[in-house]
């Protein structure tokens, strides 16, 4: 709240806080800022906060802003946000707004960063299972995960496009930005605006 006040409150911006309680706390106040017809949303929290935040946004005019908290902030680092709270909030006075491609898989699963489906979301699996947050406890994830991790074929279909098999991969992400975080690139040419996703098996 420090770092926006000092960087934001000038007399002729009107800054309101909310604080999610879970993520359909997210989405409800997400919706309520719609309905309100803010003019931007700030996000202040990690990958997956601003993916929660920006697919409800989907379909409105409102855009959003970022300020990372996360532990790998893969959407951040992408579009070379500070990660000092104080600088992401000075960085935001000088920002400018842009449209993102944005991935859906199943007809149901929104995603703006990277979706992955083999031992890459393994990885977060068992790092929601540990309760402290940072880089460490990600690559901590990602051994138990390749002792544990039973690979599976996986088919993919893009756009309506015929169904492409792959036996058994061990990593599986479809990418619109260039990492998954904590400076991890997976999809190092991936472009937000250019209408392709990065298929990375």
């Amino acid at each position: 709240v420090k770092a926006t006040q000092e960087a934001w409150e000038d007399g002729e911006r009107t800054i309101s806080y909310q604080f999610s309680q879970s993520p359909d706390d997210a989405r409800k106040k997400t919706k309520q800022a719609i309905a309100d017809k803010v003019d931007t949303l700030v996000v202040v929290g990690g990958d997956g906060m601003v993916n929660l935040v920006g697919s409800e946004l989907m379909g409105s005019d409102i855009p959003m802003a970022v300020i990372p908290t996360g532990s790998g902030n893969g959407f951040a680092r992408h579009f070379g946000i500070p990660l000092l709270l104080s600088k992401a909030a000075e960085a935001l006075n000088k920002g400018h707004i842009i449209d993102i491609d944005v991935g859906k898989v199943n007809d149901e699963h929104i995603f703006l960063i990277t979706c992955s489906m083999a031992w890459d979301a393994d990885v977060l699996k068992q790092y929601e299972k540990i309760p402290v947050r940072g880089v460490l406890p990600y690559w901590l994830s990602g051994v138990v995960g390749l002792i544990e991790f039973q690979a599976q074929d996986i088919s993919v279909s893009a756009d309506g496009a015929e169904m492409v098999h792959y036996e058994k991969p061990m990593i599986c992400t479809i990418a619109n930005l260039n990492q998954w975080g904590g400076g991890a690139k997976i999809a190092p040419h991936a472009c937000a605006d250019d209408g392709i996703m990065e298929l990375v098996i």
